[in-house]
């Protein structure tokens, strides 16, 4: 909550885990732009994270229309300012509570199972600042457990796009898609696994560009990069 009641308890809990647990921070998970979700961060001493809701969906968008503009409004520094110094968004690919459709599901779902679509999403993530999140199964492209959600649809009467992705976690899948084929057989979720594992490599090596500004350019027809200048002003180009 925004509003000065709201940020003044988010303050008061802030300052409690600064004392109390200082490896602790309060976050924020908000349904409004970034411009707006941006109050949430008070001057930097109430909530130390916030997750915004237009940042993901604008690569979905992105990715469907074959188009940049939805990624280069969302990244546009007024949409999305800066957090404050020792603050960060939080970046992921969220479903909210919304009756389950052909927009609502795991990554690799929303990718139309093609794990060059989800890697290309994963890297857009990886390379837009903040903090990047992870749902637990995307990095091994887990599927929707649609069984799940028919079961809890069932009992409740309701439609709840969040069964599709909170069932167990699929361990033998893990274990399949880390295990190197002697047989040069490369299905998806290895695919996606080792892309993931490159992914956060680059990101590591590449972290201090993140506090940076940015800018999306287009690199040769057709083909767009974001570049992040550095605070000391050496470039980096994704």
């Amino acid at each position: 909550d925004s509003a000065p009641a709201g940020l003044a308890q988010a303050r008061l809990l802030s300052a409690v885990l600064d004392h109390a647990a200082p490896a602790v921070a309060l976050l924020a998970e908000s349904d409004q732009p970034a411009a707006r979700a941006h109050a949430l961060f008070g001057d930097g001493d109430a909530h130390r994270a916030v997750a915004p809701s237009t940042l993901t969906p604008s690569f979905l968008a992105a990715l469907k229309q074959n188009d940049i503009a939805p990624i280069a409004q969302a990244l546009d520094p007024k949409a999305m300012p800066d957090a404050p110094q020792g603050c960060s968004w939080l970046s992921g690919f969220y479903t909210r509570q919304t009756p389950a459709d052909a927009e609502h599901g795991r990554l690799f779902e929303l990718a139309g199972r093609d794990w060059r679509k989800t890697t290309c999403l994963l890297s857009m993530l990886f390379a837009s600042g903040g903090t990047p999140q992870l749902l637990y199964g995307d990095e091994i492209a887990m599927l929707d457990d649609r069984a799940r959600y028919d079961e809890k649809a069932a009992a409740s009467g309701e439609k709840d796009a969040r069964w599709l992705l909170r069932g167990p976690m699929r361990w033998k899948r893990a274990e399949h898609a880390k295990t190197f084929p002697e047989d040069g057989d490369f299905p998806p979720d290895r695919f996606v696994w080792l892309e993931m594992k490159y992914i956060i490599e680059a990101r590591k090596r590449a972290q201090r560009f993140f506090r940076g500004e940015r800018e999306i350019i287009e690199d040769w027809p057709g083909h767009y990069a974001v570049v992040w200048t550095a605070p000391k002003g050496d470039e980096l180009m994704i």
